[in-house]
C-alpha cells in the first residue's frame, strides 16, 4: 500500500511555497503563525483526494505536488484562463500523475451534465447571478463573469440532478488507495439535512449540537450491530445439535480436553461479557455462581466446549465495536471531573453526575468537553483503518492539561485504528515537547 511521503504547494494565498515530509510517527504537527494558510492547505489536500473540484478551483494556488512512498508523483495545477468580458479570469483544474517508470496520465476534469437547464430556471435557483450576456453571468457579490458550463460547475449542487465529473480509472484507484479525511474546527454545529427537518417537522432550525447527533448516530451503530449479530447467534444456535453429534460420532478430542482449561475459558468469557456490558452492547451480568468442574466425562468436555466454541464467536462479533466504544470512555472519562460519560444502546451518550441523582443532557457539557467527545469519537468512529486525517485546531476549547495529554491520546486512537494524522495547530501546549513531529511552516518567496 502507497503512502503519502511528501507534499508541496506553489504559489498557495497567492505567495507562499510551503514543502513538507509526513513523519514516520503517524502524526505531523503543522505550527505557524496566523495567515500562513495551515487551515487552506488541509482543505486543499482533503479536496484533491476527496475530488471536491467546486471547492478545490476556489483555493488561490499555482501548483500542488503529492509524493508516494513508491516513488511516483501526483501533480495538480491551477490554470488560469481570460474572458472578453472585463478581462475576468476564470480557473480550471488539471491533474497529473507520474508513475515511478517515469510515465504519467493527465486528467482535465470535463463536466458531465445530466439535465440542461433554462435560463429562467437558473436565475430563479441561483439569485446571486445577473445575465450580462446571452449565456453569460455575473456574481454580483464576487464580480466573477460566469458562462453556463461555470454556472453548473460552481454551483450545480444548488440544482435537481447535480452535474458529475468522469474521473479516469487510474484516478478513482489512486483516490482509494489514498483515503483522506477532514476534521475542521467547526465541530460542535451540525447542519440539519432537508429530509430531517421534515422527518422531525423541526421549527425551521438548521442546525444541531454535534454532540446530540454523534449520539443518535451512535444508537443506530449499535442497533445495526446487534441485528446482524443476532441472525449469527440464529444460526450458531440452529447448527449446535448436529455440530455436536457429529463431533461425537467422529470421536473427536474436545476443543477443551480438561476441567480446568473449561474453567479458564469461562472466567475469560465474563471478564468479555463485563466489557461488553459496560458500553451497552449486552445486558448487564450478574456474577457467575460457582459450580464444580471436575472429573469431567468425555462427553460433557465435548458439551462444554462447543458451547464455549460457540459464545467466543458470538462475542468476537462485537470486538471491534466494543474496542472502540470502550476506548472512548477511558479516554473522555479521565478528562471530566465529576461527570462520567455513559453509553446506553437505546439512548447513546449519557452524561451522569457523580454526585447527584441526575443526569445532564448532552448539550449540557461545557464548550471543552463537548469538543473532546466529538473530536475522539469522530476519530474513533467516523474513519477507517489507514486513512490520513486531517485536523483543524484540535486545541480550541481546550484546558492547557487536556491540550498536553492530546498527542498521548492520540497514539491510543492510532493503536486501534491505524491511521495517519496532520494537524494545524497554534498551541505549543499540544505540541507538548514532541518538537520531532512538528514542521513549521516557512514563507518561501523564490
Amino acid at each position: 500500500m502507497i503512502e503519502i511521503k511528501k507534499i508541496r504547494v506553489e504559489g498557495l494565498l497567492g505567495q507562499k511555497c510551503h514543502e513538507f515530509s509526513l513523519h514516520d510517527e503517524r502524526i505531523t504537527i503543522l505550527h505557524a503563525p496566523n495567515g500562513f494558510g495551515k487551515t487552506t492547505l488541509l482543505k486543499l489536500i482533503d479536496h484533491i483526494f476527496n475530488g471536491r473540484l467546486f471547492e478545490l478551483k476556489r483555493i488561490p494556488f499555482r501548483k500542488a505536488e503529492v509524493f508516494f512512498s513508491d516513488h511516483s508523483k501526483l501533480e495538480i495545477i491551477r490554470e488560469q484562463r481570460v474572458r472578453n468580458v472585463e478581462d475576468s479570469q476564470l480557473e480550471r483544474i488539471s491533474y497529473t500523475y507520474f508513475d515511478n517508470r517515469g510515465d504519467n496520465k493527465v486528467f482535465q476534469p470535463k463536466l458531465r451534465l445530466t439535465k440542461r437547464y433554462s435560463i429562467n430556471i437558473l436565475e430563479e435557483l441561483l439569485p446571486f447571478l445577473e445575465r450580462v450576456g446571452p449565456e453569460l453571468w455575473e456574481h454580483t457579490e464576487t464580480g466573477e463573469i460566469l458562462d453556463y458550463h461555470d454556472v453548473i460547475k460552481l454551483y450545480g449542487t444548488f440544482l435537481p440532478l447535480a452535474p458529475e465529473y468522469e474521473w479516469p480509472a487510474w484516478l478513482k484507484k489512486l483516490r482509494k488507495t489514498i483515503p483522506v479525511h477532514f476534521i475542521g474546527a467547526q465541530r460542535l454545529l451540525q447542519a440539519i439535512s432537508t429530509k430531517e427537518r421534515q422527518d422531525k417537522k423541526s421549527r425551521g432550525e438548521k442546525y444541531q449540537s454535534t454532540v446530540r447527533y454523534f449520539s443518535n448516530e451512535l444508537v443506530l451503530t449499535i442497533q445495526t450491530k446487534m441485528a446482524q449479530s443476532a441472525a449469527y447467534n440464529q444460526e450458531l444456535d440452529r447448527s449446535f445439535p448436529e455440530r455436536l453429534l457429529k463431533a461425537q460420532n467422529e470421536k473427536k478430542q474436545p476443543y477443551l480436553a480438561t476441567a480446568e482449561k473449561i474453567e479458564k475459558k469461562l472466567t475469560e468469557l465474563e471478564r468479555k461479557r463485563t466489557r461488553l456490558a459496560r458500553v451497552g452492547l449486552i445486558d448487564q451480568v450478574t456474577e457467575r455462581e460457582a459450580f464444580p468442574i471436575e472429573k469431567l466425562d468425555n462427553f460433557t468436555c465435548g458439551l462444554l466446549s462447543l458451547y464455549i466454541e460457540d459464545t467466543e464467536k458470538k462475542l468476537q462479533f462485537f470486538d471491534d465495536l466494543e474496542a472502540r466504544l470502550n476506548l472512548l470512555l477511558e479516554l473522555v472519562n479521565k478528562k471530566f471531573l465529576n461527570k462520567e460519560l455513559i453509553i446506553q444502546r437505546d439512548r447513546g451518550f449519557v452524561i451522569r453526575l457523580k454526585n447527584m441523582k441526575r443526569n445532564l443532557e448532552v448539550e449540557e457539557l461545557s464548550s471543552g468537553e463537548q469538543h473532546i467527545l466529538v473530536m475522539y469519537y469522530q476519530l474513533l468512529f467516523q474513519t477507517e483503518p489507514g486513512e490520513i486525517v486531517l485536523m483543524d485546531e484540535p486545541e480550541l476549547s481546550l484546558h492547557i492539561g487536556w491540550q498536553g495529554q492530546f498527542v498521548e491520546d492520540l497514539y491510543e486512537i492510532i493503536d486501534l485504528r491505524k491511521m495517519t494524522l496532520l494537524i494545524a495547530t497554534h498551541s505549543p501546549d499540544i505540541i507538548n515537547g514532541r518538537w520531532n513531529l512538528t514542521v513549521e511552516l516557512e514563507q518561501d518567496d523564490s
